[in-house]
């Protein structure tokens, strides 16, 4: 099998401290610390394993925070004995595991964990629905039986915004989810160039990108009049996360 992609977000020195038998799995551990900020100032990764045994309530906070971004990877969280005692339904999390676990166990969890994230991702997203389809290995998409050709950027913002059709992302979220891998933050217009940019691309289906004044944009999966007028000003929306906010009533 080949080797796993970890971030352990600990405030401890190193990620193998958090998990000891990471040390005998040979795979590929970066340790960063509790801001959500840092998950993405790096390669990208298969697993997220955040460090809960003596920061609960940091550690749960975090979790529920990463639930509001479209990660393409679980999130785990890692437990002493006692301090299971501290989990419950809202902790947002894949799975969990004991700080003592076995390099087999360890494995196994993992792998099990990045599937099903993968499979929720598949049924869950707009991107493989009959009207709209992505193909990563050539940045084109294919709207309503239309090829269309984009660039990297704005095929990546495609992307996040139909991972979850309808709903409203900030634009502090989207320049984080778009240029997660990049080396250098986005210039301030990046994002309002890149939307112009798919806008043209897409042409007669431009519509599905639709702008929330004050707050982001959101991919409709019908993009009818009626339903822009429920993005008029005056509309409600509130900011819920770095990378979503909740969609206009």
């Amino acid at each position: 099998m080949s080797a796993l992609r970890l971030v352990v977000v600990t405030s401890d020195e190193s990620g193998y401290r958090v998990l000891a038998a990471l040390a005998d799995l040979h795979h590929q551990v970066r340790s960063v610390n509790y801001e959500v900020n840092a998950l993405f100032c790096g390669p990208s990764f298969d697993a997220v394993l955040v460090d809960a045994r003596d920061r609960a309530c940091q550690s749960r906070a975090y979790a529920q925070s990463l639930q509001l971004i479209d990660l393409t990877a679980p999130v785990l969280a890692v437990f002493t004995a006692g301090g299971l005692v501290t989990l419950s339904r809202d902790w947002a999390i894949s799975d969990l595991l004991l700080d003592d676990a076995g390099p087999a166990e360890v494995e196994a969890r993992l792998r099990v964990a990045i599937q099903r994230h993968r499979r929720a991702g598949l049924s869950g997203s707009g991107q493989d629905s009959p009207q709209l389809v992505l193909d990563e290995s050539t940045s084109t998409c294919v709207v309503a039986g239309e090829k269309i050709d984009l660039t990297y950027v704005q095929f990546r913002l495609l992307s996040v915004l139909a991972s979850h059709p309808d709903r409203t992302f900030s634009r502090d979220g989207l320049r984080t989810l778009v240029w997660q891998h990049s080396r250098r933050p986005p210039a301030a217009q990046s994002l309002s160039i890149a939307v112009r940019g798919l806008r043209a691309a897409l042409g007669r289906h431009a519509p599905r990108i639709r702008t929330v004044r004050g707050v982001g944009y959101t991919y409709s999966a019908d993009p009818s009049p009626r339903r822009a007028a429920s993005e008029a000003p005056g509309g409600k929306a509130q900011r819920s996360g770095i990378g979503e906010v909740a969609s206009p009533e």
